[in-house]
Formats: structure tokens, sequence, C-alpha cells
């Protein structure tokens, strides 16, 4: 059995999407998502003299039921010779599948995400916030009650999940099954995975000791702030999301750009806890490095490659485009499909 994320032990340092897009400007209108069938995303140009990696971006969510132009990409994939997924890391804690470890593992899961002594969030949440919380319910799942009992993490995560589904957004897994689906076509394509999963057995004993740990490190106040920061994202922030997902289906190459959250942003509930932190600094090393010699061996050996890579990573100074560029001196260029809305020329840029 593997727990879920955040519980005690499992996290992803994805290098890849953001589930939560920049604030939206005051003086911008909330947007549609998109429907019908759209262009789809620019596509970045990583050249090595005659050596060269398409990269498609990967985001947090698209339009849910989209329906894009997948021809050049299609064309691009057959003409390849190897395919490198998005890259992501993570550290997984898992016990022993005997049932009762499995049962004893469940249990604590279960006691970890709710409140104790039978209390709901009406108990612990300030009044302010309990409305503001109670508003979003009654809109996108009144007959929900369970959330209620949760611990406001957790109702945190649980708002997302809901939310999102009902605003015709999905995670880009969606897009990822097209890509799959092109890849299987080809015989001959090379697959590369720069992932690293690190994976830990322990007793269920141990898996005790590291809830009560996580408990210790994100205490109440900090779980009202995660709390407070996702009920005003969906209060006033939800049509950023919406205005990603609209750019990249439509291949608007500068809304994209902006839509994007700096590294530096602290989210409120990307909770860690202490003990994890050595691992996950590990992890991600690792992810970066493998991604790295893969891109590198793909740019010396392969005259055409088709990479995946999330939209953070191709655009921020520390991402792992802008670290093989300096290392390399590759040229880059960004370029929208044809017939993309507000379609510009190929442009060169540097990460």
């Amino acid at each position: 059995m593997q727990l879920p994320a955040g519980v005690t032990a499992a996290f992803m340092i994805a290098a890849s999407n953001v589930a939560f897009a920049q604030a939206a400007d005051a003086d911008r209108p909330e947007e549609i998502v998109v429907v019908g069938r759209v262009p789809g995303p620019p596509l970045w140009k990583v050249s090595n003299g005659e050596h060269a990696m398409w990269i498609l971006p990967a985001i947090g969510m698209v339009p849910k039921d989209i329906e894009w132009e997948t021809a050049r990409v299609e064309r691009l994939i057959a003409e390849a010779e190897e395919l490198i997924a998005a890259p992501y890391g993570a550290y997984n804690v898992t016990v022993p599948t005997n049932p009762l470890s499995l049962a004893r593992a469940y249990r604590m899961y279960r006691e970890s995400t709710r409140l104790p002594d039978d209390q709901t969030l009406a108990d612990v949440l300030p009044p302010p916030l309990y409305g503001r919380f109670s508003d979003l319910k009654a809109k996108y799942f009144p007959r929900d009650d369970g959330i209620e009992k949760l611990t406001p993490y957790y109702a945190a995560w649980e708002l997302g999940n809901t939310i999102l589904e009902r605003e015709n957004v999905a995670p880009f897994p969606r897009v990822m099954r097209d890509i799959d689906r092109f890849a299987r076509r080809k015989d001959s394509l090379r697959r590369t995975d720069a992932s690293y999963v690190a994976r830990e057995t322990v007793k269920p004993a141990e898996i005790h000791e590291m809830i009560s740990a996580e408990s210790t490190d994100f205490p109440l106040d900090a779980q009202l702030a995660c709390l407070e920061r996702r009920i005003a994202y969906f209060e006033h922030e939800l049509p950023a999301i919406k205005r990603q997902a609209n750019a990249w289906a439509q291949g608007r190459i500068d809304d994209l750009l902006a839509s994007q959250v700096p590294r530096d942003v602290l989210d409120l509930c990307q909770h860690l806890p202490e003990a994890m932190r050595d691992e996950a600094a590990d992890v991600a090393a690792v992810v970066r490095q493998n991604w790295l010699a893969a891109a590198e061996a793909a740019l010396t050996s392969n005259v055409s490659t088709f990479a995946v890579l999330g939209l953070d990573d191709l655009i921020a100074p520390g991402g792992l485009l802008a670290a093989l560029v300096a290392k390399n001196g590759y040229t880059v260029e960004i370029s929208a499909a044809r017939g993309a809305a507000e379609a510009e020329p190929v442009r060169q840029t540097t990460p």
C-alpha cells in the first residue's frame, strides 16, 4: 500500500506542472474555457546545429473537453528518434502488503485527515473564514458533508479537486493520453523517462510516528492560512487558471508566458514534513541531473527529438531549459501552431 501524498510521506516534486496559476488582473473579465477544436500550444525548439528538440509545454490544467489540432505534434513525433517525458520526482513510503499492516496504515491515514473529538470545521475556523468556506461548499458540493470533518489542510485540497472539475478544466494528463497514442504508432521511437522515485517500506508503528511529527510540523494556524489562501483563490483568482488553459489551447504565446507563477511564489499549502526535506532535495537533484543528461545526449545523437516539459522549467531563470542552454549555448525558439489566435512568427528567446 502506498500512502496518499501529504499524509505521512509520499510527496511529488514535479518539474512539470503548477496547479494554481498566477493571480488574475482585477480589470480583466473572467474567461470561459474554450470549447471546440483549437490550434493547440506553442512549441519550444532547442537547436544544436542540425539537431533539434521540440518541446511541448505542460501546464497544470487544460480545458476539460479540449479538441486540439494535433497534426504538427503528430508529425514531429513521427519524425523523432526519441521521446523524453516530463520529469518528476517522488519519495514514496509504503507499508508491507499483509492485510494487518494495510488496515493499520489506512486507519492512521483516516485519523490524520480528520479533526479530533468529533469536531467539524465550524468548531475550528474563525467565523468569517467558515462563512466563506460555506459559500463555496453551497455552490459546488452542497451534499458533501464529509468535508466538514476534515482538517483545514485536507479540506483545502478537497476544495480544489471538486471545484476545478466543476469549472470544466482537467489535469494535464488529459493531453498526455494523446501524446502516448501518437508515440505508440512508431515502434522504433525510444522513450526516455528522467523521473526518479525513491521508495522506502516502513512498519505501521513508524507511520504513526511520522503522522505525529507531521501534525507538529504543520500546526493549526498554518493549516488555517492554507485554507484561507485556497478559498481566496477560488473566490477571486480562478479566472487565471482558465486564462492559462485557454492560452495553451489557442497557442497564444504571450498570454501563456504571462500566466505562470514565478518559482519564488510561496504556496502555503505545499507542506513537507521537516523529516523529509533532505530526501526531497536529493530527489529533485537526481531528477534535474537525469533530465539534463537525457537532453544533452538527445541533442548530440538525434536529428530530431520530441519532449514534454513543464512551463515553469521552460521559462524560469532557474529552470531546466535555462540550465541546458547556459551549459551548452543552444539556440531556443518558440513558435505558435498554424491558425493559432494572435499567431506570432517563430522567435528566438533566451531562458
